[in-house]
């Protein structure tokens, strides 16, 4: 059944026989079994071994075994001739590299031209688990290859669930092979046949198809999308890829990715689709709820660019494009080779940055140039936020765009030979809306500071700054006799008390582990006056409004740090009287098993009551905010626990918690899971996890509920099989707009083309 399975779903998936461009992998490894170093002596042993001392041929027979740099050949009968570097074997032939081996009825090898052909053979290369055979195999020189009736195949060659045949194999590695009649077989089924095929040859990364996905959703109809790799250079490739969906169109994209140094990398994502189906006013199911707006386009596409620069001077620039043409494109979109998933993880692996939320109509732009130094730091940049609903309705703009920001900052250093520190945050910006607000600021803030300890009991450090902002308006929404240059100065104050208390317990006196439990409790005091600033422009960020703080803030955070010990290997190996190797090396091992925090303020201000009116009408007043509690736990190093939640004194009861739970083993199965809760806002449960059945089979599904409207968010469940060179990944998802069912074929081996490239180092990513 499960030959027969996996024979309709190869028909399905490979369309096309490229694949077989892994092969030059395997023919290169076969060069180190070919290569030998002729002024290096065989060692030959036989039951018999004969010498002709005319022709200057040793003649070995019966159970011949013969080694020579790390390679061995055994056979029925072997002929060395030294002087000619010649040898020939016969009878069960079998040659040795490591792991790799080459077995053939006649073998003969030219060591001088580092050639050689064998007959009826097989060549196992262990790296990739592949099977090479055919009647005749030559390595006719050093990059140069033939083979007869030719047979490749990552399953066992007595018995294949699947394999390539072809005629006439030829082949020059780091340049083109062709192949005559080749076929793609299913166990004793071919499902797809050419009678010639022309491909690149590449050791390190190769052109070609890479593993299709398979699925049927109800949204989009069947679903096909088909990636093709293209190995550009040693620091540069692309994949283009095609998603056809039967009820929505043809969806079709490519990513380019190269790398310059070590520090300046770009990647270059875009796709686009015509749709078929739009979002009207008649109640279709081709909209989403998440806002009131139709989409009535059908020109669809998502262009995202990020890149990493390294300039002269030691500067560093930083570019992020994020621009889609609808609301809707990246919910629609959100799995696949070319989905919102699958981009999102892919930057913020290889570039640290993520994209904006896709349920975000706000998708941010952005160019940042910067220069470090020890303590201080410069950078410029350009931030353009495109609000696609409002472009897309041609709305009037209000966001405010940023070109630029440029900021200068100051980390905390010492004055002179002073005990005093100072800190300095700067910023200059030129902001604008489309149809108003247009101007520049300025805002200089130095702070001062003055750390100290009073013996071992505690550290304090009082701090006070100012504030300067100045604006210069350029234009307002409406022409009202406002001012146009303004200036705002204000101070700030602040304390901070701090202190640590800790014990030692020992947990185990023969290994030497030991728990350390710390306490650190902080008192911080924050004071800003208050000031009104309501006729200063509003840019929409954290400057444009100081707010008056009288505030203290406590807190107190507990940490248990475990110390345990590893044994390194020592020099020597004598032993000491207790058995112990002498010299042994005993590494420690720190790990926060623990850290619980918990904080709240009191605002005095609040207490006090914001104005005489408010004293006057007895207002109802809440100083202590919210009890602030933030547990992260690694009891075990396959377990995590983690949570942050907010109780409310006044009304007894939380405001939100996110609590979440992770497990994982050696084995491969993993879990997490957690419970949302937002009070009066959203409350939603979820997990994700792996069960790893056996060698063979595993399980895997993802569930995630909304508890107060009642309803799943998404479910998911799958399964995946994987024989000794193939797997099958099945899975079904369900989400309120659209259901999907999904298979994916893996064929090992031809699905390992690699498509990573960083800093010089070509590596497979499958």
């Amino acid at each position: 059944m499960v030959r027969c399975f996996c024979t309709g779903v190869i028909f399905i998936l490979f369309s096309c026989l490229v694949l077989v461009a892994a092969a030059p992998c395997c023919f290169a490894g076969a060069g180190d079994l070919f290569r030998l170093t002729p002024e290096t002596p065989w060692h030959v042993e036989a039951d018999s071994i004969v010498y002709d001392k005319q022709a200057g041929v040793y003649a070995a027979s019966g159970n011949v075994v013969i080694t020579k740099e790390g390679k061995k050949i055994t056979a029925d009968n072997i002929r060395l001739d030294p002087a000619g570097q010649m040898l020939y074997a016969s009878g069960n032939v079998v040659m040795t590299a490591g792991d790799d081996m080459l077995t053939g009825r006649h073998f003969v090898m030219d060591m001088d031209a580092n050639t050689g052909t064998v007959y009826d053979g097989t060549l196992f290369i262990s790296e990739k688990h592949f099977f090479i055979s055919g009647d005749t195999i030559k390595k006719t020189g050093d990059d140069t290859y033939t083979a007869d009736r030719f047979s490749l195949s990552s399953c066992d060659p007595d018995d294949p669930d699947w394999k390539i045949t072809g005629q006439d194999l030829d082949l020059t590695v780091e340049g083109y092979g062709s192949l005559h009649d080749a076929a793609l077989w299913a166990g004793k089924i071919p499902v797809f046949y050419t009678p010639y095929l022309f491909f690149p040859v590449k050791i390190k990364r190769q052109t070609g198809f890479l593993p299709p996905r398979l699925s049927y959703s109800d949204r989009k109809g069947f679903q096909w999308e088909q990636p093709f790799y293209w190995a550009i250079s040693d620091s540069s490739d692309m994949t283009f890829y095609s998603h056809y969906m039967s009820q929505r169109g043809e969806k079709a994209g490519f990513e380019y990715r190269q790398i310059f140094d070590n520090e300046s990398k770009i990647t270059v994502q875009y796709d686009f689709l015509n749709d078929r189906k739009t979002n009207n006013a008649f109640g279709d199911d081709y909209g989403y709820e998440h806002d009131s707006w139709l989409r009535q386009n059908s020109d669809r596409y998502w262009l995202r660019i990020k890149q990493d620069q390294s300039l002269p001077g030691g500067c560093t620039a930083k570019l992020d494009i994020d621009f889609v043409s609808d609301q809707d494109y990246l919910i629609e979109f959100e799995d696949g080779y070319t989905g919102f998933d699958a981009s999102d993880r892919y930057f913020e692996k290889n570039f640290g940055r993520d994209l904006d939320e896709n349920t975000n109509p706000i998708r941010t732009n952005s160019f940042n140039i910067q220069k470090t130094w020890s303590q201080n730091s410069l950078s410029a940049t350009f931030r353009w936020n495109d609000d696609v609903i409002k472009r897309r309705q041609d709305l009037e703009d209000d966001t405010v765009q940023r070109l630029p920001v440029v900021r200068f900052k100051a980390t905390k250093q010492k004055i002179a030979d002073t005990p005093l520190y100072y800190e300095l945050g700067s910023e200059y910006l030129y902001g604008f809306t489309e149809d108003s607000l247009r101007g520049h600021r300025a805002d200089v803030h130095p702070k001062i500071s003055l750390p100290g300890r009073f013996e071992n009991f505690f550290t304090f450090e009082p701090s006070l700054g100012f504030r300067e902002t100045f604006w210069h308006i350029d234009r307002y929404a409406t022409d009202t006799g406002e001012k146009r240059s303004l200036s705002r100065g204000i101070y700030d104050a602040g304390l901070r008390l701090s202190s640590e208390l800790y014990r030692v317990f020992s947990l185990d006196a023969n290994s030497g582990e030991k728990l350390q439990h710390s306490i650190i409790p902080t008192v911080k005091y924050d004071y800003v006056p208050r000031k009104d600033q309501d006729s200063y422009p509003k840019f929409d960020d954290s400057i444009d409004i100081i707010e008056a703080q009288n505030k203290i803030t406590y807190s107190i955070t507990n940490i248990f740090t475990l110390k345990s010990f590893e044994d390194l290997p020592g020099n020597s190996t004598d032993t000491s009287q207790d058995g112990q190797r002498a010299g042994i090396v005993k590494k420690p091992v720190y790990r926060e098993v623990c850290r619980l925090k918990v904080s709240q303020s009191y605002d005095i201000n609040e207490a006090r009551g914001d104005s005489p009116e408010d004293w006057k009408n007895k207002k109802s007043r809440e100083p202590f905010s919210p009890v602030f509690i933030e547990l992260d736990a690694r009891p075990l190093p396959s377990l995590k626990l983690r949570a942050k939640a907010h109780w409310d004194q006044y009304s007894d009861k939380w405001t939100d918690y996110d609590t979440e739970v992770s497990f994982s083993n050696e084995r491969g199965d993993r879990f997490s899971g957690g419970y949302r809760y937002n009070r009066n806002v959203s409350e939603s449960i979820y997990g994700i996890g792996t069960l790893v059945l056996n060698d063979d089979l595993s399980l895997y599904g993802q569930y995630e509920r909304n508890i107060m409207e009642g309803t799943d968010i998404k479910k998911e469940i799958g399964m995946v099989y994987r024989a000794s060179c193939w797997s099958v990944d099945l899975s079904y998802m369900s989400e309120p707009d659209d259901r999907t069912y999904l298979i994916k074929v893996n064929l090992y081996g031809l699905g390992e083309i690699g498509t990573d490239i960083s800093a010089g180092d070509i590596k497979s990513t499958w």
